[in-house]
């Protein structure tokens, strides 16, 4: 592929203005070969009027839902739309709130060519103040969970350069509405490793609503744990495994489930027992059964307690 095309997926939800200049940044590449498909998400202000507009552009493709369905919803219509083409080439995956450096595709497009085998590339990104928000300790190719999710060798934001011929029926979770592209990358690992790259590709805008920054689905963290078990498992090393398993074991002993949570650790303790967070969770969870044990006493009168 002497030349490669990128397909660039951008869904969004009342940041007109901001939608605007991720267009922008597209439309501002070095490198000719691209396709831009968005999907507004149900917006109220003016995203509308801004796609109508640049949909003018014949490589700038707009779509809409009537409603909003969360921009997992979003991505994977626009992935259906996009692998419906039946077309070579790459995803590149930009958030309505960031700006795609003018040379990213150039760059993307000359690493293809020097590594043909490469089909999961990701490079650098850095924060609107020029701090890196990626963090390298070396080049060679990783894996998606066990260096970046359970490892350190690859860390942070990332902008992704994906062989289309790779996803396959992978698609991003729809459980939860937003910010769960673990589910999406996760499928993705079980099929190929990652190309780091040595270049800055994306300015992210860190907005105070923004994704990075809201964690929309926090308070349904022991779901996502359990989730990434689920699907993990089979892949995962039995300390990875272990470090999951701990988790769920501290979120339900959180949502006062303590049977759950000595389950959990038990299971735990079977894959890795030199794994700290087990004896942490299972001292919290001790803590736990003797003040249950104790309430009871707590609530008879002092003179029935004293008595004899």
């Amino acid at each position: 592929m002497p030349y490669p095309k990128f397909f660039i997926l951008t869904a969004t939800l009342d940041r007109a203005d901001r939608l605007s200049q991720a267009i922008a940044s597209a439309k501002a590449q070095s490198y000719p070969h691209w396709e831009l498909f968005v999907l507004d998400d149900g917006s109220s202000d003016d995203t509308p009027a801004v796609l109508a507009r640049e949909s003018k552009d014949e490589r700038v493709h707009g779509y809409r839902f009537a409603q909003p369905r969360g921009v997992n919803a979003a991505r994977n219509q626009l992935l259906d739309e996009i692998l419906g083409r039946d077309e070579a080439g790459f995803l590149v995956i930009l958030d309505d709130d960031d700006l795609l450096a003018p040379q990213a595709l150039e760059n993307f497009a000359a690493e293809i060519a020097r590594r043909p085998d490469a089909r999961w590339l990701v490079a650098g990104c850095q924060d609107q103040y020029g701090r890196s928000l990626t963090r390298l300790t070396d080049t060679k190719p990783v894996c998606f969970l066990r260096d970046h999710k359970f490892g350190n060798r690859l860390k942070g934001e990332m902008t992704h350069a994906i062989d289309l011929s790779l996803i396959g029926d992978s698609r991003y979770t729809e459980r939860f509405r937003n910010s769960e592209e673990w589910f999406f990358f996760g499928d993705l690992a079980h099929r190929s490793r990652i190309t780091p790259l040595d270049f800055v590709a994306t300015t992210m805008e860190l907005l105070p609503d923004g994704l990075s920054r809201s964690k929309p689905n926090r308070g349904r963290a022991l779901e996502v744990y359990e989730l990434k078990f689920e699907r993990w498992a089979p892949i995962l090393r039995r300390r990875h495994r272990a470090q999951l398993l701990a988790k769920i074991a501290r979120h339900r002993l959180r949502a006062r489930d303590c049977a759950g949570a000595a389950r959990a650790l038990r299971s735990a303790a079977a894959e890795w027992p030199l794994d700290l967070r087990i004896y942490i969770v299972a001292a919290r969870l001790s803590a736990a059964l003797l003040h249950n044990a104790l309430r009871p006493m707590r609530n008879v009168p002092a003179q029935i307690r004293t008595d004899r």
